[in-house]
């Protein structure tokens, strides 16, 4: 069994512990095993901290009212047997705004905002005042314009 540290929601291994693996292994065969397979959840899941980081931000200087806090939003319906999260959500006086940060290799299509759109809308108890996509690599470029006007 791995040792691994929490950090942001992802877990990367201990480098400490698994000093004797990296000189039994080397530092490639090290970086393939036991660093490259974390990478990307650890990479997406840091995104999502710097979205938040940054509505923060925008509620100190003053350019966004309103927000009483920021986080994560966690939901459980064991009715359904579905849960899940959404990265970033704003706490507003009478709902919320939710924002999905996606850290993809390719823009995010409209099937993909669509689906999200979805999966919101289906939670009933949510009061949702605003939905939004935080796209690393951006849009596909024809959703593009159906998103912007």
């Amino acid at each position: 069994m791995k040792s691994t540290t929490t950090c942001y929601g992802s877990t990367l291994p201990l480098s400490i512990k698994n000093a004797s693996a990296l000189q039994v292994l080397g530092a490639e065969a090290f970086y393939d095993e036991y660093v490259a397979p974390t990478l990307t959840d650890f990479i997406s899941r840091r995104f999502e901290g710097i979205c938040r980081d940054y509505f923060s931000l925008q509620v100190r200087s003053g350019k966004l009212k309103g927000v009483r806090n920021i986080g994560s939003y966690y939901y459980d319906d064991p009715v359904h047997r579905k849960n899940g999260e959404f990265d970033v959500a704003l706490e507003l006086a009478d709902g919320y705004a939710i924002y999905e940060a996606k850290y993809y290799a390719q823009p995010m299509t409209l099937d993909e905002i669509h689906r999200e759109a979805q999966q919101v809308a289906n939670i009933k108890e949510l009061p949702l005042k605003q939905l939004g996509f935080i796209a690393i690599n951006g849009f596909v470029e024809q959703e593009k314009a159906l998103y912007l006007s």
